[in-house]
């Protein structure tokens, strides 16, 4: 996501030793995560990712199945995509 390198302000990045990952949603609207996330490395980071869009998910309710896709990018402190969740249901009516 490239809105990701206009937003990071220094004062957020982390250390060169413990990087942060930015965990932003598209669901009909961009929701920037300005602050960050510090994690050991990508490995923590798809993890974090699976474990936070599920509690999303959980959280959706009977909207989840509106069929409306969304999804997750990760980012690092560069704007580098790590991984990229994609969710969408539908039930036939």
């Amino acid at each position: 996501m490239t809105e990701r390198r206009g937003v990071l302000l220094p004062a957020q990045q982390g250390s060169a030793n413990v990087p942060r990952y930015f965990f932003h949603v598209r669901d009909g609207q961009d929701f920037l995560d300005n602050n960050g996330t510090v994690l050991p490395g990508p490995a923590a980071a798809r993890a974090k990712a699976v474990t936070t869009a599920g509690a999303m998910l959980r959280d959706k309710g009977e909207t989840f199945w509106s069929g409306t896709e969304w999804h997750m990018i990760v980012t690092d402190e560069a704007g580098q995509i790590v991984c990229e969740l994609r969710f969408s249901a539908r039930c036939p009516d």
